[in-house]
Protein backbone atom coordinates (compact mmCIF):
# COMPACT_ATOMS: atom_id res chain seq x y z
CA UNK A 1 0.00 0.00 0.00
CA UNK A 2 1.18 3.52 -0.73
CA UNK A 3 0.35 7.13 0.12
CA UNK A 4 1.32 10.63 -1.00
CA UNK A 5 2.61 13.06 1.63
CA UNK A 6 2.04 16.74 0.83
CA UNK A 7 3.55 19.91 2.24
CA UNK A 8 3.93 23.65 1.67
CA UNK A 9 6.97 25.76 2.53
CA UNK A 10 5.41 28.75 4.29
CA UNK A 11 8.63 30.70 4.96
CA UNK A 12 12.08 30.01 3.56
CA UNK A 13 13.80 32.44 5.94
CA UNK A 14 15.35 34.32 3.05
CA UNK A 15 17.12 31.45 1.27
CA UNK A 16 16.10 28.37 -0.75
CA UNK A 17 15.43 25.25 1.30
CA UNK A 18 15.75 21.50 1.07
CA UNK A 19 12.65 19.71 2.32
CA UNK A 20 11.68 16.15 3.19
CA UNK A 21 9.26 14.14 5.33
CA UNK A 22 9.71 11.96 8.37
CA UNK A 23 7.07 9.31 9.06
CA UNK A 24 6.30 6.17 11.03
CA UNK A 25 3.69 4.18 12.93
CA UNK A 26 4.26 6.17 16.15
CA UNK A 27 5.11 9.77 17.01
CA UNK A 28 8.72 8.63 17.18
CA UNK A 29 8.51 8.59 13.35
CA UNK A 30 11.84 7.04 12.33
CA UNK A 31 11.70 6.86 8.51
CA UNK A 32 12.92 9.71 6.30
CA UNK A 33 12.21 10.46 2.65
CA UNK A 34 14.83 11.89 0.30
CA UNK A 35 15.61 15.60 0.36
CA UNK A 36 13.94 17.78 -2.29
CA UNK A 37 16.19 20.79 -3.02
CA UNK A 38 15.62 24.39 -4.02
CA UNK A 39 12.20 25.31 -2.61
CA UNK A 40 11.21 28.85 -1.66
CA UNK A 41 8.32 30.42 0.22
CA UNK A 42 4.95 29.26 -1.12
CA UNK A 43 6.25 26.20 -2.94
CA UNK A 44 4.36 22.96 -2.48
CA UNK A 45 6.00 19.54 -2.49
CA UNK A 46 5.04 15.90 -2.23
CA UNK A 47 6.57 12.45 -1.85
CA UNK A 48 5.14 8.97 -2.48
CA UNK A 49 5.80 6.41 0.26
CA UNK A 50 5.39 2.66 -0.18
CA UNK A 51 5.09 -0.55 1.81
CA UNK A 52 2.40 0.68 4.19
CA UNK A 53 0.25 -1.75 6.13
CA UNK A 54 -3.53 -1.90 5.84
CA UNK A 55 -5.64 -0.46 8.64
CA UNK A 56 -2.65 1.27 10.25
CA UNK A 57 -2.26 4.85 11.51
CA UNK A 58 0.86 6.66 10.28
CA UNK A 59 2.30 9.90 11.64
CA UNK A 60 4.33 12.29 9.51
CA UNK A 61 5.82 15.77 9.49
CA UNK A 62 7.71 17.99 7.06
CA UNK A 63 11.28 19.18 7.62
CA UNK A 64 12.99 22.13 5.91
CA UNK A 65 16.65 23.19 6.07
CA UNK A 66 18.91 25.89 4.66
CA UNK A 67 22.03 27.76 5.79
CA UNK A 68 19.97 29.52 8.47
CA UNK A 69 18.95 26.29 10.19
CA UNK A 70 16.32 23.56 10.26
CA UNK A 71 12.56 23.84 10.83
CA UNK A 72 10.21 20.96 11.69
CA UNK A 73 6.46 21.23 11.07
CA UNK A 74 3.81 19.95 13.45
CA UNK A 75 2.98 16.28 13.00
CA UNK A 76 -0.19 15.03 11.38
CA UNK A 77 -1.56 11.53 10.81
CA UNK A 78 -3.59 9.38 8.44
CA UNK A 79 -4.94 5.83 8.57
CA UNK A 80 -4.63 3.44 5.66
CA UNK A 81 -7.81 1.62 4.59
CA UNK A 82 -8.43 -2.08 4.90
CA UNK A 83 -8.93 -3.53 1.42
CA UNK A 84 -8.21 -7.24 1.90
CA UNK A 85 -11.03 -9.50 3.12
CA UNK A 86 -11.38 -9.84 6.89
CA UNK A 87 -11.70 -13.38 8.26
CA UNK A 88 -11.68 -14.85 11.76
CA UNK A 89 -10.35 -18.25 12.76
CA UNK A 90 -12.82 -20.17 14.96
CA UNK A 91 -11.99 -23.08 17.31
CA UNK A 92 -11.59 -26.53 15.79
CA UNK A 93 -14.39 -29.07 16.34
CA UNK A 94 -15.11 -32.74 15.65
CA UNK A 95 -11.58 -33.62 16.73
CA UNK A 96 -10.53 -37.29 16.48
CA UNK A 97 -7.11 -38.96 16.69
CA UNK A 98 -6.47 -38.33 12.99
CA UNK A 99 -8.82 -35.56 11.83
CA UNK A 100 -10.48 -32.29 12.83
CA UNK A 101 -12.87 -29.72 11.43
CA UNK A 102 -11.33 -26.24 11.14
CA UNK A 103 -13.86 -23.40 11.31
CA UNK A 104 -14.03 -19.77 10.19
CA UNK A 105 -16.20 -16.66 10.13
CA UNK A 106 -15.85 -14.37 7.10
CA UNK A 107 -16.33 -10.92 8.64
CA UNK A 108 -16.14 -8.82 5.46
CA UNK A 109 -15.53 -9.84 1.85
CA UNK A 110 -14.99 -6.18 0.86
CA UNK A 111 -17.66 -6.51 -1.82
CA UNK A 112 -16.19 -9.47 -3.67
CA UNK A 113 -16.73 -13.21 -2.99
CA UNK A 114 -13.79 -15.05 -1.50
CA UNK A 115 -12.07 -18.40 -1.67
CA UNK A 116 -11.48 -19.70 1.87
CA UNK A 117 -9.00 -22.29 3.11
CA UNK A 118 -6.80 -23.06 6.11
CA UNK A 119 -3.08 -23.12 6.65
CA UNK A 120 -2.13 -25.73 9.25
CA UNK A 121 0.85 -27.62 10.61
CA UNK A 122 2.83 -28.71 13.65
CA UNK A 123 4.30 -25.20 14.08
CA UNK A 124 3.28 -21.63 13.31
CA UNK A 125 5.19 -22.02 10.03
CA UNK A 126 2.22 -24.22 9.00
CA UNK A 127 3.24 -26.01 5.78
CA UNK A 128 -0.09 -27.68 5.05
CA UNK A 129 -3.13 -26.33 3.23
CA UNK A 130 -6.70 -27.59 3.39
CA UNK A 131 -9.08 -27.91 0.47
CA UNK A 132 -10.70 -24.64 -0.67
CA UNK A 133 -14.26 -23.33 -0.43
CA UNK A 134 -15.22 -20.98 -3.31
CA UNK A 135 -17.74 -18.13 -3.41
CA UNK A 136 -17.80 -17.30 0.31
CA UNK A 137 -19.35 -13.96 1.26
CA UNK A 138 -19.54 -11.61 4.25
CA UNK A 139 -20.96 -13.22 7.42
CA UNK A 140 -20.56 -16.76 6.06
CA UNK A 141 -19.41 -19.37 8.55
CA UNK A 142 -18.17 -22.82 7.75
CA UNK A 143 -15.64 -25.55 8.30
CA UNK A 144 -13.22 -27.74 6.40
CA UNK A 145 -12.16 -31.19 7.60
CA UNK A 146 -8.48 -32.10 7.49
CA UNK A 147 -7.36 -35.72 7.81
CA UNK A 148 -4.30 -37.98 8.10
CA UNK A 149 -3.10 -36.17 11.22
CA UNK A 150 -0.82 -37.72 13.83
CA UNK A 151 -2.64 -38.77 17.01
CA UNK A 152 -2.09 -36.93 20.29
CA UNK A 153 -0.30 -33.98 18.69
CA UNK A 154 -0.87 -30.19 18.74
CA UNK A 155 -1.52 -28.41 15.44
CA UNK A 156 -1.51 -24.71 14.56
CA UNK A 157 -4.04 -23.38 12.06
CA UNK A 158 -5.43 -20.14 10.65
CA UNK A 159 -8.22 -19.24 8.24
CA UNK A 160 -7.33 -17.56 4.93
CA UNK A 161 -9.63 -15.62 2.57
CA UNK A 162 -8.64 -14.43 -0.89
CA UNK A 163 -10.40 -12.35 -3.54
CA UNK A 164 -9.51 -9.83 -6.24
CA UNK A 165 -8.55 -7.26 -3.58
CA UNK A 166 -6.03 -9.35 -1.69
CA UNK A 167 -5.53 -12.01 0.97
CA UNK A 168 -6.76 -11.80 4.56
CA UNK A 169 -5.50 -13.99 7.41
CA UNK A 170 -7.25 -15.03 10.60
CA UNK A 171 -5.44 -15.35 13.91
CA UNK A 172 -3.40 -18.43 14.76
CA UNK A 173 -5.15 -21.05 16.89
CA UNK A 174 -4.11 -24.46 18.22
CA UNK A 175 -5.90 -27.78 18.72
CA UNK A 176 -4.61 -31.22 19.70
CA UNK A 177 -5.70 -34.46 18.12
CA UNK A 178 -6.95 -37.16 20.48
CA UNK A 179 -4.67 -39.94 21.60
CA UNK A 180 -5.23 -43.25 19.83
CA UNK A 181 -6.76 -45.67 22.39
CA UNK A 182 -6.54 -48.68 20.08
CA UNK A 183 -2.76 -48.39 19.90
CA UNK A 184 -2.47 -48.37 23.69
CA UNK A 185 -4.83 -51.36 24.02
CA UNK A 186 -2.76 -53.38 21.55
CA UNK A 187 0.41 -52.80 23.54
CA UNK A 188 -1.29 -53.81 26.79
CA UNK A 189 -2.65 -57.04 25.28
CA UNK A 190 0.77 -58.01 23.93
CA UNK A 191 2.32 -57.52 27.34
CA UNK A 192 -0.38 -59.65 28.97
CA UNK A 193 0.23 -62.52 26.52
CA UNK A 194 3.96 -62.42 27.16
CA UNK A 195 3.37 -62.61 30.90
CA UNK A 196 1.03 -65.61 30.52
CA UNK A 197 3.58 -67.49 28.38
CA UNK A 198 6.20 -67.10 31.10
Amino acid sequence: MQAILNGTLTDDGGAPCDVRFEYGETIAYGTFTAWIPGLVTGDTFWTMIYGLREGTTYYYRAIARNLAGTAVAAGVSFTTPVTSPVIQTSPATLITPHSAQLNYYLVNDMGNPCVVWFDYGATIAYGGKSSKLPSQESYDTGGITIESLAAGMPFHFRAVAQNMYGVGYGEDMVFSTLSNPSARSGISMELMLLMEED
